[in-house]
């Protein structure tokens, strides 16, 4: 009886916290493009933050985040929030680093300049930095990059508050030899898709590669899909699509359409490990470079 009271206590302390987690969520919101930590005020946060509490800092917010920490794994482990932090900190460093080793490192060497687009805090920058000569990490939310300067600062990582009018125009034409922009397109708009895409082909080397995750539209996921449904959202749902984490379920002959349209073709694809759901990871190379490295010159 006292297990069953301990656990029901339990489970309505988590459910109180993930209330107010929902709404640190929503005033942390950097309107209205998903901008999870992008809310005006949080660069501003370290400014005024004494500099020897600015990484406690940087590791409460992201645990705000529905992308980083586990909250539920909290309550489950029934620890304090001081433990919570630097037990999830440590989980997305080994996380991130099998990551990279599994999916960036091998297109790497230590001569490039990498391009992490969607950094987010940083881990996975971090990570890739140790096989590359620069790193430049870019992200929509000032909020996450402050976090990622405390948390995950190396020399050879540039991090980059991102334009949403002109996205990578602080990235020099052809001046990256490889891009990755993980958790990234499945969950932008069709058109903020392309934009992105065509700004990849701009700044890429003609030789490089770029690897990025979509969500691949089946019979199962179909109808969760944001764009071309072809039916009518309630404002509620519209509201949804604009202040939550919205999921992208694209066929594949969309998105074969939208890298022909950038410039690109797909050399492979491939279900991301783990996963059954639809996440697939796409290798890309310019078309522009196939084309040029066909030719036959002849004297």
């Amino acid at each position: 009886m006292d297990r069953v009271k301990a656990h029901n206590s339990q489970t309505r302390k988590y459910r109180h916290t993930s209330w107010m987690r929902k709404l640190a969520i929503f005033l942390t919101m950097g309107f209205p493009d998903q901008k999870y930590l992008g809310a005006f005020y949080i660069p501003l946060l370290f400014q005024l933050v004494p500099q020897k509490y600015r990484r406690n800092l940087a590791l409460n917010l992201i645990a705000i985040s529905p992308h980083y920490f586990g909250q539920h794994r909290k309550s489950i482990q029934n620890i304090s929030r001081q433990n919570f932090l630097e037990t999830e900190h440590k989980r997305m460093v080994n996380d991130r680093q099998s990551m990279v080793e599994r999916a960036v490192k091998p297109y790497i060497n230590q001569e490039m300049t990498v391009l992490d687009h969607g950094c987010g805090p940083g881990y996975l920058a971090q990570a890739a930095a140790q096989y590359c000569r620069r790193v430049i990490a870019v992200d929509i939310s000032a909020g996450v990059i402050a976090c990622a300067k405390e948390i995950n600062s190396q020399p050879n990582i540039t991090y980059l508050t991102e334009n949403k009018s002109d996205r990578l125009s602080q990235v020099g034409d052809s001046s990256i030899d490889f891009i990755y922009s993980f958790a990234v397109m499945l969950h932008v708009t069709d058109d903020v898709c392309e934009q992105l895409l065509k700004e990849f082909f701009r700044v890429l080397k003609p030789q490089g590669r770029v690897i990025c995750e979509f969500r691949l539209e089946s019979p199962e996921n179909k109808n969760l899909a944001i764009e071309g449904s072809g039916k009518k959202k309630s404002l509620f749902q519209r509201v949804l699509d604009k202040y939550t984490l919205r999921v992208v379920n694209r066929p594949l002959e969309k998105i074969e359409r939208f890298m022909q349209n950038s410039g690109f073709e797909i050399v492979s694809f491939s279900e991301n490990p783990g996963y059954s759901n639809g996440y697939y990871t796409f290798v890309l190379k310019s078309t522009q470079f196939a084309k040029v490295s066909d030719i036959t010159v002849s004297v």
